[in-house]
């Protein structure tokens, strides 16, 4: 059994038919190496493939492989803590599943501009990375992946920096009463983690922060949080939970000067 795993998946086949996620993840990848840092790694290939649909998701047969493979690898290894990074937000599946059983219950802290919480047939796109809370909150009928991972509960979630969300998603929010924390709310972590003494699980979507401060992301919006509210949440998060993971995708900057303004939130990732 490890204690921590430094992980490695830089999916693209989830966010559609260009591979920037690849690129984006592997510069990521080699930035934070250059502290002596180890990864173990999912191999992918980059893009030159045809994405087939099927299960109403844009790469399916492709998609559930790498969570097979995921999961494989946090099976044989046993680590107590994760620190990923990655592409896509769909890997957040057996990472999430595995975490929680080794845990028990885990608070997941999703720091996202998107919601991620469209269902196959409610997705406008079809891409997987905008579906892996969906799958971890309720069993998907008619598809594989809901066989193979485990459930979260609503009242585990906190939506942070969240400002863009399809009807459907906003639909399922209030029908589960899921907790958010638009970008003017986010000073407000504190309160929302009171209570509970739950592992934690943080998930950083790098589109949560405002482009004007990072802008090489897969899905900018506008309006986001700063690195310095970013980084206080995390030190918010470590101060009243055991954080058992973090993760940091869909980062598509390949230049590693510019990526130093990531090295705050890189550390917390390094220190679990």
């Amino acid at each position: 059994m490890n204690r921590k795993l430094n992980l490695y998946v830089p999916q693209w086949q989830g966010s559609g038919p260009t591979d920037e996620l690849y690129y984006g993840a592997a510069a990521l990848k080699g930035y934070v190496e250059k502290r002596n840092v180890s990864f173990r790694e999912i191999p992918l290939p980059p893009a030159g493939e045809t994405l087939r649909r099927e299960n109403n998701i844009l790469g399916y047969s492709r998609i559930r492989s790498q969570l097979d493979k995921i999961q494989r690898l946090l099976i044989e290894t046993g680590p107590e803590k994760i620190f990923t990074v990655g592409g896509g937000c769909g890997i957040e599946i057996p990472l999430v599943s595995y975490l929680r059983e080794r845990h028990g219950p885990l608070d997941v802290i999703w720091f996202d501009a998107h919601g991620d919480l469209n269902s196959p047939e409610s997705s406008p796109s079809k891409y997987f990375h905008g579906m892996p809370l969906r799958f971890l909150l309720e069993d998907i009928a008619d598809n594989g992946i809901s066989d193979s991972f485990g459930r979260i509960r609503p009242e585990e979630l906190i939506l942070a920096g969240i400002r863009e969300l399809d009807p459907p998603e906003q639909d399922f929010i209030h029908k589960k009463r899921i907790r958010m924390l638009p970008p003017g709310e986010i000073g407000r972590i504190a309160g929302y983690l009171n209570g509970s003494r739950n592992t934690a699980y943080v998930h950083i979507d790098l589109d949560v922060l405002d482009p004007r401060e990072y802008r090489n992301v897969k899905c900018p919006v506008r309006h986001g949080i700063s690195f310095k509210e970013l980084e206080n949440s995390l030190s918010l998060i470590a101060g009243r939970r055991d954080i058992a993971g973090i993760s940091l995708l869909e980062n598509t900057e390949c230049d590693t000067e510019r990526m130093k303004v990531l090295d705050g939130v890189i550390k917390a990732g390094l220190s679990l």
